[in-house]
């Protein structure tokens, strides 16, 4: 457990809270899962933007003190966890992400191909998510950029998958291949994101095609909606409706 989370007399280490004690209590909140992230610059680090994450549905919470009272529940949790069956493709980022040092990673920075993965395949399209501490670098090599736009396709993801010379990119694209739209809500945002900022424009709203307009197009839509016609059906009523 985090010592700070656990230990009453921690105290925070910060240039601007140094010294300040943690709160006697501490709640933990379960949520059921990630509704969006965003990045904003940080109170304390005027130079550098953090990563906040907003959840919804909550499962659980409780209030604790000291470590002794979370101890008996994190057991029992621990009993009862169930073994997750991963993808092939996700194991192999997982194990590069624990992995100190690779051949092709030599200064030993765990979270670095993992981190460059996720530009490809979503987070490359979060605003302001290069001015988070960690991301700079995949900002300053245009060829991310490039990659992150051939994996909003089906046909660049097939072809990263198959010919891709980093492991973890390769990885990454045969992990969105095997999960399709299966994903967080966040990611498809992301890729949403990422489809208009490639096409220059916002995503248009599909028109209705129908047989013409049969009535004016400021007089209530035939199809009952009770809206303007040429808000509700533009282009005129569908003969199915």
């Amino acid at each position: 457990m985090c010592p700070f989370l656990s230990s009453q007399g921690a105290r925070l280490g910060d240039d601007k809270r140094r010294g300040t004690r943690r709160e006697e209590t501490v709640q933990v909140v379960g949520y059921s899962r990630t509704k969006s992230v965003e990045a904003f610059r940080s109170s304390l680090q005027d130079d550098l933007f953090v990563l906040h994450f907003l959840h919804d549905k909550v499962i659980d919470s409780f209030s604790y003190s000291g470590p002794e009272e979370v101890k008996e529940r994190y057991e029992d949790l621990l009993a009862a966890e169930l073994r997750i069956e991963i993808p092939a493709a996700e194991k192999v980022l997982i194990d590069r992400f624990n992995a100190m040092s690779t051949p092709d990673e030599p200064t030993g920075d765990p979270g670095a191909v993992v981190a460059g993965a996720a530009v490809m395949i979503g987070a490359g399209f979060a605003p302001d998510i290069f001015r988070v501490q960690g991301m700079r670098r995949f900002d300053e090599r245009d060829s991310y950029g490039l990659i992150a736009r051939q994996f909003l396709e089906r046909s660049g993801l097939t072809e990263a998958a198959a010919t891709f010379p980093d492991a973890s990119g390769k990885a990454a694209a045969q992990w969105f291949l095997d999960k399709g739209d299966d994903v967080p809500a966040v990611l498809l945002l992301w890729r949403d994101l990422g489809k208009q900022r490639v096409s220059g424009r916002t995503i248009p709203m599909q028109r209705p095609v129908g047989p013409g307009r049969s009535v004016g197009k400021n007089t209530p839509c035939p199809c009952g909606s009770g809206r303007k016609a040429r808000r509700c059906h533009p282009a005129g009523v569908p003969e199915s409706l």
